[in-house]
């Protein structure tokens, strides 16, 4: 079941895009089978797991201040999703 539960502003839903992007795009790296460079460069490793609980960190956070501004509801077993082109927060349960 899909809910529409608050409509953010336009500013919010770039910063979110941004920070999903950066998100997929790290995680994406660790897909990558053939000369994976994460695995024999410790240093380069190091930098990816870094960069990763940072974009992680800052992706969560914002989903807090929007929880908190837009008081969104949340339920067991629930979880939102924000459709960037409609700029809805949607409950999915």
């Amino acid at each position: 079941m899909r809910e529409i539960i608050a409509t953010v502003e336009t500013v919010e839903v770039e910063i979110m895009r941004e920070l999903f992007e950066k998100k997929i795009a790290l995680e994406n790296l660790t897909k990558i089978k053939d000369n994976n460079m994460l695995l024999v460069n410790q240093e380069l490793y190091k930098k990816f797991i870094e960069d990763y609980k940072l974009v992680q960190g800052e992706y969560k956070m914002k989903w807090d201040e929007l929880q908190v501004k837009y008081n969104l509801k949340n339920i067991k077993k629930g979880y939102w999703t924000l459709d960037f082109d409609s700029k809805n927060i949607i409950l999915n349960y």
